[in-house]
């Protein structure tokens, strides 16, 4: 979009010609436009503050020192722009997750500014199924969907590859090499790691280092191997790191990296995957479960793994106590 025709561009357009009226908008207003959008909902972040996100990321939250509203802005020129043009409403902060953020001030907005930057920002945070909902103009709705080879939003379950287990030897050797000073453990977890199993083609792999307190060279060595880090999610999970490969628009590969010592964490994950490897009827159930889901709910990720949880969770809780 770039800055002409953006929320920023209009809420400054308006403010030229006074067409504002600014007063305080509350958390409780901040809250009714956040969660009026599609795929909302709320999550308490960072101290204990309100975010609102669509999963996995989140679009908007408040923060303290100074209270202000932060949200994504459409490019830096916009974000520029209004911090520029008032600087006792706009502040500036640090990139977040590679994308231009601004903190706006709640005193001095009105509702219907809040509710075009959260909007926008929403747009650019949300999935591109959610905003095609939105944005798409009426006579598009009772159309058919254009027939494609395959979607790349939509969840796959696909049977079982045995290139699977090659592609993840592929990329632990690549991990050891590079994260040779720190690393202690590299696994193969998730479906794609249940020989016989099917899955998302996308292969997890777990690293276990010695201490995050060395976060930042372990970032760039991971990121020189061409993952993505998504460090947004470290709101919901500080005690992990995620990465994640492309291969054009399809995610091929992920990696949570979490310190060897976090016990719960690791052995977790490695008792679930064992678990259903030695278990032919819960690896089965899980199996169906999984196309349940994917099928129910084909663009929403967040249902697809709520879908899980419960299965999940019972085939932790028999594999810590035992076989």
């Amino acid at each position: 979009m770039g800055f002409h025709g953006s929320a920023a561009a209009t809420l400054l357009l308006h403010r030229a010609v006074g067409e504002t009226h600014c007063g305080v908008v509350g958390h409780e207003d901040v809250r009714r436009i956040a969660l009026g959008l599609p795929g909302a909902y709320e999550q308490e972040s960072f101290g204990g503050r309100p975010s609102w996100r669509t999963k996995p990321r989140m679009f908007a939250w408040i923060r303290d020192d100074p209270e202000a509203l932060v949200v994504w802005v459409d490019s830096v020129e916009a974000k520029e722009a209004l911090v520029g043009s008032e600087p006792a409403t706009f502040f500036s902060t640090p990139h977040y997750d590679g994308h231009p953020i601004v903190l706006v001030s709640l005193e001095a907005v009105d509702a219907d500014e809040a509710a075009e930057l959260i909007t926008e920002s929403w747009r650019h945070r949300a999935p591109r199924s959610l905003v095609a909902k939105l944005y798409e103009r009426p006579d598009e709705a009772s159309s058919p969907p254009p027939v494609v080879a395959a979607d790349p939003e939509a969840l796959l379950v696909v049977e079982h590859d045995p290139a699977w287990a090659v592609s993840y030897d592929a990329a632990a050797a690549e991990l050891r090499a590079v994260l040779r000073p720190w690393v202690l453990a590299v696994e193969h977890i998730g479906s794609t790691a249940v020989p016989g199993l099917a899955a998302k083609p996308v292969i997890d792999i777990q690293v276990g280092v010695r201490s995050l307190e060395d976060s930042f060279a372990i970032v760039a060595a991971v990121q020189s191997l061409g993952y993505e880090y998504v460090p947004d999610l470290e709101a919901e999970l500080p005690e992990r790191r995620y990465f994640r490969r492309w291969s054009g628009r399809l995610r091929t590969h992920q990696i949570h990296l979490v310190e060897r010592g976090n016990h719960e964490w690791w052995d977790r994950h490695l008792a679930f995957r064992d678990w259903l490897r030695s278990h032919t009827e819960d690896r089965e159930a899980y199996e169906v479960l999984k196309r349940r889901l994917a099928h129910q709910h084909p663009f929403d990720l967040g249902a697809y793994t709520d879908g899980k949880t419960g299965f999940v969770q019972s085939i932790e809780r028999r594999a810590r106590s035992g076989p």
